[in-house]
């Protein structure tokens, strides 16, 4: 098991890869509130992350920090090292991941493979409450129904050709999603968002599909 280590602000912690899971160990510490920065909340999930561990007692108070009475399970080392600092942080730079390290921990499907396929379907039922059917129709509006990825605009008729997809899928939680989750994509860009594990971010899907225009 390789484990990788930082030190900030006083607060050392150290984490290995579970799988495509980051694990923070027992005896790592964080930051104080008083240290949390603004940035950290452009993240709502990793701000409830960081106010459960802490509300369950996983996070305990030891002298200016917090430290971790248990191993703690994250999403990614950018979810960690946010938690941790306090900040909206890139983990892949906090705990010197290179890409041989990262490429480990990425799963790719074919477009049609079953995981590509519940994973696009995950992304829909996210919008399916009230509240996010709003919050689907605001950012399409915002979006002018275009693709952000490729700037497709389809109308059938009336109806716009768009869907929404949701940035991180599986940080979101139990949390109800903002505007700021959401962008508009057309289906074949979303599907190819999700022909990875981790998901691909937008700007590389625009790139993905830019490149394929140049062949």
């Amino acid at each position: 098991m390789d484990v990788y280590e930082s030190e900030s602000k006083g607060v050392k912690a150290a984490g290995y890869f579970s799988g495509k899971k980051f694990i923070i160990l027992k005896g790592s510490h964080a930051v104080d509130d008083s240290q949390v920065k603004p940035s950290l909340y452009e993240k709502p999930a990793r701000v409830e992350k960081r106010k459960d561990l802490i509300s369950k007692g996983i996070l305990a108070k030891e002298g200016l920090a917090y430290v971790f009475n248990k191993d703690v399970e994250f999403n990614s080392p950018s979810e960690a090292a946010s938690v941790i600092w306090g900040s909206n942080l890139n983990g892949r730079l906090v705990f010197g991941l290179d890409d041989t390290v990262l490429s480990t921990h990425i799963l790719y499907f074919e477009i049609d493979s079953e995981k590509a396929i519940e994973g696009y379907k995950k992304d829909h039922v996210l919008s399916i409450g009230s509240r996010n059917k709003s919050l689907v129709k605001q950012r399409k509006e915002k979006d002018k129904y275009t693709c952000q990825a490729c700037g497709l605009s389809i109308h059938i008729g009336d109806k716009a050709v768009i869907e929404c997809h949701h940035i991180d899928p599986i940080a979101l939680g139990e949390r109800e999603t903002t505007i700021d989750d959401l962008i508009s994509l057309c289906p074949t860009c979303h599907r190819i968002a999700h022909m990875r594990e981790p998901i691909y971010p937008v700007k590389e899907v625009a790139r993905l599909i830019s490149c394929n225009k140049k062949t």
